[in-house]
């Protein structure tokens, strides 16, 4: 037979004499799940009182473990817990891991039914930890906290950057909160004299579909900070995405100001304004981009970051510019020195994946043309073979037919095995039908021979 509750209480109550909170909790966690207690009496009552008495006990006496328990138990006593949280909450007698839970338990509570002048006092009680605590962790948790009730936070939270002691948390805070009433301290912020009030700002205000950015963003890429100049940079690109850039700034003056930025000291803003040129999609910012490949100091995650942009572009001229990378990867840069093989492979994966179909001619035209090149400018490595003969098979261009075919002859196995796979996507009945004609001369090379006959036995595999 199951204890009654009056037994549960009981022994609550002798494990808390005894400073036994483990055995505290777990009469409590069984009387609180009884099915046949009186909801009301849950929230009110002596029982009630008796056992919120001993769960706030359990939390202040605790170990780590028994306090994350004891937090869990609150709900049940609705309202009624939140007073004496917010009594530890501002008394800085107490220990700092307590308040943090007496932290995140208020603000669990305020999920749930609490009347507006508790919901008042809660808030006011969270901002003042960020106006007068010294405790960096509570500070924290009090941020999160407020960033967490949202809406009914804004207006305290906006007081509160006013201050200089709190601004940074205040800014933090709001930041996280999705809601319209944000965009207006949000932009006060970004004119900061602090730069990480500025930095936190930017990081939230990008996202604003709010007409005044734009021009802002601009502004943004100037300013003495990096992290700033990054979500200048970062800003632009995201409203180029939508497509909401074409009436509110000139493209000339947008692309001269991201140009800039590409040779930020910074890499990250380098390569956010690389981003951010890709999405502009123009003949303007392809040419921009193309630059800092012949650049000797360009550095490579910097040029990566360009080739992907090029390949996000449906102009011409992206293709044109990650011809010139590629070629310029081949026959070596301005001291002749050759490019890493993963660069020209890269730029060959990017080419193969064009969706436009002007620019997937264009693409096999420039990636047959490798194949077929000079034997001083033709592609050595095996990473380059793969990824171009993959990229012609993506691109499904037959004029990758015949060059595609004498891979078949390499020295690599793996580019044997790639030219077969891409072989098979470049019209197959064709190609077959030329793989054949090929095995029955008898002027080709042996190496070639034995090629196309591993071709035609895997063909139908």
């Amino acid at each position: 037979m199951s204890p009654s509750s009056a037994d549960l209480l009981a022994r609550a109550n002798a494990a808390s004499a005894g400073g036994n909170w483990s055995q505290v909790l777990d009469c409590l966690q069984q009387l609180l799940a009884r099915d046949d207690e009186a909801p009301g009496d849950r929230h009110g009552g002596t029982t009630a009182a008796i056992a919120l008495q001993l769960t706030l006990d359990s939390l202040a006496n605790g170990d780590f473990r028994q306090r994350w328990e004891a937090t869990k138990l609150l709900p049940y006593f609705g309202e009624a817990a939140i007073a004496p949280l917010l009594v530890w909450i501002g008394d800085r007698a107490v220990d700092g891991e307590l308040r943090w839970f007496a932290v995140r338990a208020a603000t669990d509570l305020l999920r749930h039914p609490v009347s507006s002048q508790t919901r008042t006092t809660t808030i006011a009680a969270l901002a003042n930890l960020l106006a007068a605590e010294e405790d960096d962790d509570l500070r924290d948790a009090a941020t999160s906290a407020l960033a967490e009730l949202g809406e009914g936070a804004i207006d305290i939270l906006a007081e509160l950057m006013q201050e200089p002691q709190s601004r940074r948390l205040a800014v933090r805070a709001i930041a996280q909160i999705q809601h319209p009433r944000v965009v207006e301290p949000l932009l006060a912020a970004i004119a900061d004299p602090d730069v990480e009030v500025r930095a936190i700002a930017w990081e939230a205000a990008i996202a604003l579909d709010d007409p005044r950015l734009p021009s802002l963003l601009l502004k943004a890429l100037d300013d003495p900070s990096a992290r700033v100049r990054r979500q200048g940079a970062i800003g632009l690109g995201l409203w180029a995405a939508r497509g909401s850039l074409d009436d509110r700034l000139p493209e000339c003056d947008l692309v001269r100001r991201l140009r800039d930025r590409l040779w930020d000291l910074n890499l990250e803003v380098c390569q956010q304004a690389a981003i951010a040129l890709g999405r502009l999609d123009s003949p303007a910012a392809a040419a921009a981009l193309s630059e800092l490949f012949a650049a000797e100091t360009t550095p490579m995650p910097l040029k990566l970051a360009a080739v992907r942009a090029l390949g996000w572009m449906s102009v011409p001229e992206a293709v044109d510019a990650l011809q010139g990378a590629i070629q310029l990867c081949c026959r070596g840069g301005n001291e002749g020195e050759k490019l890493p093989a993963a660069f020209a492979a890269e730029i060959a994966a990017v080419l193969g994946r064009q969706s436009e179909s002007p620019l997937r001619e264009r693409a096999a035209e420039v990636l047959v043309a490798l194949l077929d090149a000079d034997p001083r400018t033709r592609p050595e490595s095996a990473e380059v073979k793969k990824a171009i003969v993959l990229g012609l098979g993506e691109l499904g261009d037959s004029r990758a037919i015949e060059p595609s075919i004498r891979l078949l002859a390499d020295p690599d196995a793996s580019v044997r095995l790639h030219a077969i796979a891409a072989l098979k996507r470049l019209d197959p009945e064709r190609t077959y039908q030329r793989l054949q004609e090929r095995a029955a001369d008898p002027t080709i090379a042996p190496d070639l021979r034995e090629g196309i006959a591993i071709a035609l036995q895997e063909w139908h595999r």
